[in-house]
Parts: structure tokens; C-alpha cells; sequence
């Protein structure tokens, strides 16, 4: 029997080997590239919405101010972020970050940062 290993570690290694290769049949035959992509597209997503400040810097005069980003679409009670399209339908918490980042530019620029950051990985 010429086909079979002549030591016991040639054996394991064999076997090994063999489990490797019906491991990664399986993985080639079950993996769908796409349904990771969208998968990984949502995760993406989630996180962009996560870090958006929901704010953008508009010029008051001579002074520099924040404006909140989210709008309600008319006839609906839900507002909606124009720069990362997250829905809400309470203003309270948008309106206090929106003091928040007024009262800490600096926290606004991190967070402005972390935001374009997560954009550029998304959209390219």
C-alpha cells in the first residue's frame, strides 16, 4: 500500500490536510460575496449615522454658529438628517447636542472628523 503515510506524523498531517480542504469547500460553496458586501455596507451605515453630528457650521453675521441638519419632510411628524439620513421623530435630544457643540466647538470638530472619516470609508 504505496498510498499510505510511512510515519504516524505523516498521517496527521494528512489528515489535517483533508479536513482543511472539506473546511474550505464548504466556506467556497456556502460564502455569498454579496450578501457580505451589503452586510458590510449596513455596518458601515450604522456607524456613520453614530458619529454624524447632525449639525453644519453656518456664518451668523461675523460670527460663526451651528444649524441643526435635521428636516421634517412636510406632512410627516419624523425628522431627518440631511447628511447621514438618520430618522427621528423626537427633537429634544438634536436640539441639546446642538447646545452641546455650541458651548464645545472643539467636541464638534472630533466629532465632524469621526464623521467624514466613516463617510470616506462608505462612499469612497
Amino acid at each position: 500500500m504505496d498510498f499510505l503515510p510511512d510515519t504516524f506524523w505523516e498521517l496527521v498531517v494528512a489528515v489535517f490536510v483533508l479536513i482543511g480542504a472539506v473546511v474550505a469547500v464548504k466556506v467556497g460553496f456556502t460564502f455569498n460575496i454579496n450578501q457580505w458586501q451589503e452586510s458590510k455596507r449596513k455596518r458601515l451605515k450604522e456607524k456613520l449615522q453614530a458619529k454624524c453630528p447632525h449639525a453644519v457650521p453656518i456664518k451668523e453675521g461675523g460670527n460663526l454658529g451651528l444649524e441643526s441638519s435635521f428636516l421634517s419632510p412636510s406632512g410627516t411628524t419624523a425628522w431627518e438628517c440631511r447628511r447621514c439620513g438618520v430618522v427621528t421623530y423626537d427633537m429634544r435630544g438634536a436640539t441639546h447636542m446642538l447646545e452641546r457643540y455650541a458651548n464645545n466647538p472643539e467636541q464638534y470638530i472630533k466629532q465632524e472628523k469621526a464623521f467624514l472619516k466613516a463617510h470616506k470609508k462608505l462612499y469612497g
